[in-house]
This record gives C-alpha cells, structure tokens and sequence, in this order.
C-alpha cells in the first residue's frame, strides 16, 4: 500500500490531479481573471489560485430551474455576477456529474448541459473545460 500511494498518490496528490491538463490551463488564466469552478480546493493547492465555489454543488436543495451559469441570481451569488460581466471565467471539472447526481439524479445531464448551454468553451480537456460568458 505504502509504494502504490508513493507511485500513484491520494486525493490531489494523485497521479490524474497531478496530471491534469485542466488544472495545466488554469495556471495560465490571467491573474485579472477570478475563477469559478465545482473544484475549490485542488485549484487552490495544485495553483495557488484562489476562486469562487459553483454554488450549486454545494446547495441542499436542486435548482427548481434549469438556467445557464450567468443568468441565476446575481444578487446572492458573487461568482455568477463577475462570470456575468466579464470578470470571472468558470472552470467545470468532470467530478460535476459525480457531484449534481446527488441533487438531480437521471435529470443530472440535463441540468449539466443547460448550466453551459451557449456559454462559449475556451478551453476542452479530457478532465474538464474552461467556459466565458458570451459577449
């Protein structure tokens, strides 16, 4: 056990967290950008770059609709509003499935695919994307 966690890691010190080519393109996002992403904590430790949480993935309760990210409240949730103007980019990680299928179950796809409906992709990864709202 000792040698497989000293080859292959655990949590953020893992071999595919290590490796990822999503967590490679966030160190290259401006500093004058913010960051939004359903993954706080390993952009944090693997980046040393602050961000904002998806909200979402941490609610109770699922949303009662399905809007793209950028168009939710804009009032209450910080990281919606600086996406929404331009300030803040959102970073999803694959682990969103894992994540919104404890709120929405079979509609989990759905919900995914609304979130980022017409937002425009700057970046596609195997383990994730880096999303803009469009201008």
């Amino acid at each position: 056990v000792a040698g497989e966690l000293s080859n292959r890691g655990l949590g953020y010190n893992s071999m595919e967290w290590r490796a990822s080519e999503t967590i490679r393109m966030v160190k290259e996002i401006s500093e004058d950008l913010i960051i939004v992403t359903n993954e706080t904590n390993a952009v944090l430790y693997l980046t040393g770059k602050p961000s904002y949480p998806l909200k979402e993935v941490f609610s109770d309760h699922p949303a009662g609709k399905f809007l793209r990210f950028g168009e939710g409240d804009l009032e209450g949730d910080i990281g919606q509003k600086l996406f929404r103007d331009g300030r803040a980019v959102l970073v999803l990680f694959d682990t969103i499935d894992d994540q919104f299928r404890e709120l929405y179950g079979e509609r989990t796809d759905e919900r995914i695919s609304m979130l980022v409906s017409g937002l425009q992709r700057s970046y596609r990864g195997d383990d994730g994307g880096i999303f803009i709202y469009p201008k």
